[in-house]
């Protein structure tokens, strides 16, 4: 299959401009295409991206049902990407998410982008640079469990609304230093 030789010439360094993802339509399918065949428990490495995508929104939903670990980190993210927006979006059944290395730099638009992962129980966006950010409305709202969520670093002077951004989080309790401690 095609992406397995991207896969394999990514592990070797060998990424070639042939081997990027082009359009929407195409992160798509190779998208469900690797949690079809991971089930449970994905990691998406090598996922590497044309400058001609530049909205991920609502990227993994209704795709991810059932994931409960979602290993993204090694992804690169273009830099003119600027729609995050629900993003993760009721992904109910995601426990584990890691998006460390992400390049965030000029997203305008995080509104609802976890919304909805009742499961999920911690989350290290320290990596998001949020400068650029406009919208986070509802960005955490129905995290139910969630207990850790470190934003240590975030710069959050452009952005114009935040209404409801841990609507429902009942296991957060306070933030310090800009990062919210557990009750």
């Amino acid at each position: 299959m095609f992406w397995g030789k991207v896969l394999e010439r990514d592990l070797l360094g060998e990424t070639r401009e042939e081997d990027k993802i082009r359009s929407r339509e195409q992160l798509d399918e190779y998208l469900r295409s690797e949690i079809e065949k991971q089930g449970e428990h994905v990691v998406i490495n090598g996922c590497y991206l044309t400058d001609s995508i530049d909205d991920l929104s609502g990227l993994f939903y209704e795709i991810a049902d059932g994931v409960k670990s979602l290993e993204l980190s090694y992804w690169t993210i273009p830099d003119n990407v600027k729609n995050m927006s629900y993003m993760f979006y009721k992904c109910s059944s995601l426990e584990s998410l890691e998006l460390s290395l992400w390049n965030t730099t000029n997203v305008k638009d995080m509104f609802s982008m976890f919304y909805g992962c009742t499961n999920l129980k911690s989350l290290d966006l320290t990596s998001f640079d949020t400068s650029n950010v406009k919208h986070m409305s509802l960005m955490f709202a129905n995290c139910e469990k969630l207990k850790s969520l470190n934003l240590s670093g975030w710069n959050t002077s452009n952005v114009k609304d935040m209404i409801g951004i841990f609507d429902s989080c009942p296991a957060l309790y306070k933030v310090v230093d800009n990062q919210i401690i557990k009750k």
